[in-house]
């Protein structure tokens, strides 16, 4: 079965993980979204809507999966083009090559460099309950297994700064800020 996703992503899909939907049971407070779906070339009405959530919430952090379309170039997923957000690109196992499989940019129409980051992407181990031998799957490899990885590294960073360990490397509490997804 396929799920997709709220045409209006601004109101529907980013909103109410940031702020929640509370007459409808919904808690936000996400900060940081992690999204290992898309589809499409080229930016569109989905990646300016996404461009535009960010512009308006700067503290809110948006990364897709850049697809997995290449190696050819401008391959990156209508969504993953977007300009206030982090497209995210798959590596080799060792993190040593981008993954031939992982899509490239340049962005469309305006020759962005994409994706803005990579991460490994290769010889993931994951949970999949359709597998007859236990639910973990070997090997699999994708930009899906990419964007969250670099989530959670983000994640990591955000807490660095929110905890006061910056500029000085030692925890100072009133050196703590909310960093912006810039």
């Amino acid at each position: 079965p396929y799920i997709y996703p709220p045409a209006d992503y601004y109101n529907d899909l980013f909103k109410d993980a940031q702020y929640g939907d509370v007459a409808n049971g919904h808690i936000g407070g996400a900060s940081i979204h992690s999204n290992s779906w898309g589809g499409g070339l080229g930016y569109a009405d989905d990646s300016s809507q996404i461009d535009d959530y960010v512009w308006d919430n700067k503290d809110f952090l948006i990364l897709f999966a850049a697809g997995n379309d290449g190696p050819g170039a401008s391959t990156i997923g209508s969504q993953a083009e977007m300009k206030n957000g982090i497209a995210v690109g798959a590596t080799t196992e060792a993190g040593t090559a981008v993954s031939t499989f992982s899509s490239r940019g340049p962005a469309v129409p305006d020759g962005r460099i994409k994706p803005d980051l990579v991460a490994i992407g290769e010889g993931i181990t994951t949970a999949d309950a359709s597998s007859d031998t236990g639910y973990w799957a070997d090997n699999f490899a994708g930009t899906s297994a990419s964007c969250p990885n670099l989530a959670g590294h983000a994640v990591l960073v955000q807490q660095y700064f929110e905890d006061g360990w910056y500029p000085t490397g030692v925890q100072t509490n009133t050196n703590g800020f909310t960093p912006s997804a810039a």
